[in-house]
Order: C-alpha cells, then sequence, then structure tokens
C-alpha cells in the first residue's frame, strides 16, 4: 500500500491537466482500479480497523456467491450528475449497485491552476439484482435532506487516467 501511494504521488506531481475539476476531461466512466488509504496514516489506521470491512471487499469473500464484475465512478460536471457503480453477478446473474448523486465546484473556488475538488451530495441507492428491480431508496432522511455529503479531489487527470482522492 506504501509503495503504491509512493507511485500515485509521483504521478500527481506531474498532474498534466490544470484546474482538474474545472477541465472537460473529467466527465466520463472512469474505472476504479485501485482503492485504499490516501496516506501512510490511514494505511495504519485501516489495519487497526481490520473488522470493519468495507462492502466491497465483503461482496468479494462470498467468492462463487457474488463475483464483482467491476466498480465504476461516473462524472457528468457539466450536468451536475455523479454514480458510483458496482457491478456483479449474483449467482451468475448480471446485478448492479448504484449511488447517485449531484457534484458541483465549491463555490470559492477559483480557477487558479489547481483547483481539484467536486462536492458531492448523494441521492439514492439504486439496486438491480437480475430481473428484479431496479429498487431505489432515497437518501433525503440524511443531513436535513442533503443525503450523504463528500467530496473528491481530483489530483492528475489525462484522457484515460484520473487519480481522485476522496472523503468516502
Amino acid at each position: 500500500s506504501a509503495d503504491i501511494l509512493q507511485q500515485l504521488e509521483i504521478l500527481e506531481a506531474m498532474n498534466p491537466t490544470a484546474d482538474p475539476a474545472a477541465s472537460e476531461l473529467i466527465s466520463g466512466k472512469w474505472s476504479l482500479l485501485y482503492t485504499g488509504p490516501t496516506t501512510a496514516e490511514a494505511s495504519a489506521e485501516r489495519a487497526r480497523k481490520e473488522k470493519q470491512v468495507p462492502l466491497g471487499r465483503r461482496i468479494s469473500l462470498l467468492s462463487g456467491v457474488v463475483n464483482n464484475k467491476g466498480n465504476f465512478q461516473d462524472i457528468w460536471a457539466d450536468e451536475g450528475a455523479v454514480e458510483n457503480r458496482a457491478e456483479f453477478d449474483i449467482f451468475g446473474t448480471p446485478s448492479q449497485l448504484v449511488i447517485k448523486g449531484r457534484c458541483w465546484r465549491p463555490e470559492d473556488s477559483e480557477l487558479t491552476g489547481d483547483t481539484v475538488r467536486l462536492n458531492v451530495a448523494f441521492e439514492a441507492v439504486v439496486l438491480q439484482l437480475g430481473p428484479i428491480g431496479p429498487i431505489t431508496i432515497p437518501l433525503s432522511w440524511i443531513n436535513d435532506g442533503q443525503g450523504p455529503l463528500g467530496t473528491v479531489d481530483t489530483t492528475y487527470l489525462d484522457e484515460s487516467l484520473r487519480i481522485g482522492r476522496g472523503d468516502k
């Protein structure tokens, strides 16, 4: 994990895109290739909390029953929309879990060459289990109707690679 973080930091230092959060390149369907702690301290904290396994890793523990087909983050910045999407087969049936939300640049962000942050408010979870669904669960009961709030900082962006560091 520390080696991966070090390599990510080297790439981030070579970011070819000024103001990635405002760039048209940010919009698209991005495959999640790696997820992990964003700092060495977070990595140590994660090791201490081994029993708190994230949902994506719990699903992978059900190998044979549930097979992960991929995790994605779809961003349409101009439309202010974002989706975190997990595609999987359950007993061989194609299924997906989508967390839909809104995204926007913070109001006080100026285009200074290093505008990286998008704010995110998640609005609903949509579950599709093969022919069953979609089942939509609104998240408006959280945060006085706003839904779960978060951020994602795009610290490297080109036509084929985006490095994002988020708080969720």
